[in-house]
């Protein structure tokens, strides 16, 4: 197995009611890269980046994470340290305070009780401030979080993130949820905050300009299967149209 590789999977295949639904017999992703996900709904990208965060472990096959097995070999706080999640609907708790959910960042490294008094009075403060300030929120540290915009929402889970300082960052759909201008403001900084830290990405996209724009390599997933696995430079309009389907004599882009 080569070291060099952050994650590495072989023999991939994940069954659902009866039916494969992933089917990956190599991949490989290296320390730095950024990779966006693109395909069709139901295409396997966001049972891919299930399984990479650990939360899908029926699979069979064997996936590595620096040579670990991440479902054997590999403590679930060891695991959180190197790997970090964003989802398309955040998962903040609005009743709780801006910091407070960027604290929930650092809740795999504290105990129940720090956890719990942290609740009521905020540790590691200097921690969230810091990353607030990095995503342009530190004016709205003490907000209740459902007071907040969509996008502000999501710098709000962009700082929770940066708290947990993992290696790998994995994002299911980080801005589908946002209009065009707030989609764009987000990635800007996503791939800012990963590229001054070394991190990898790993995003699913429905956008395939996007996909282009920000990325260094496209994987595209159709059927549960890698379509294509290429630089951004390289993905055609032909090809776009192989891995989408049809819609009378309308392509669908997902864009």
């Amino acid at each position: 197995m080569n070291s060099e590789n952050i994650f590495k999977i072989t023999n991939l295949s994940q069954v659902y009611e009866g039916k494969e639904v992933l089917s990956l017999p190599e991949l490989s992703i290296k320390p730095g890269e950024k990779i966006a996900l693109i395909g069709s709904s139901g295409a396997g990208k966001s049972t891919l980046l299930g399984i990479l965060s650990g939360t899908i472990d029926t699979y069979r096959g064997e996936v590595y994470i620096h040579d670990l097995p991440i479902n054997t070999c590999i403590s679930k706080k060891k695991f959180h340290r190197k790997v970090g999640i964003i989802r398309q609907h955040f998962d903040l708790v609005g009743e709780l305070s801006v910091i407070n959910n960027v604290l929930a960042g650092r809740l795999g490294e504290w105990g129940f009780f720090k956890s719990l008094f942290s609740l009521f009075v905020p540790q590691e403060k200097k921690k969230a401030v810091s990353a607030l300030t990095r995503v342009g929120l530190i004016h709205k540290t003490y907000r209740k979080t459902s007071t907040l915009s969509g996008g502000e929402q999501q710098r709000v889970a962009l700082a929770r993130i940066l708290i947990q300082n993992p290696e790998v960052i994995l994002a299911d759909e980080p801005v589908a949820s946002l209009d065009p201008q707030r989609a764009e403001d987000i990635l800007k900084l996503l791939v800012k905050l990963v590229d001054e830290e070394n991190e990898t990405l790993i995003a699913s996209l429905h956008s395939v300009e996007y996909a282009k724009k920000y990325f260094t390599r496209i994987i595209a997933l159709k059927d549960g299967v890698i379509f294509f696995d290429l630089e951004p430079k390289e993905v055609t309009e032909e090809k776009l149209s192989s891995l989408y389907s049809f819609k009378g004599d309308e392509i669908i882009h997902e864009r």
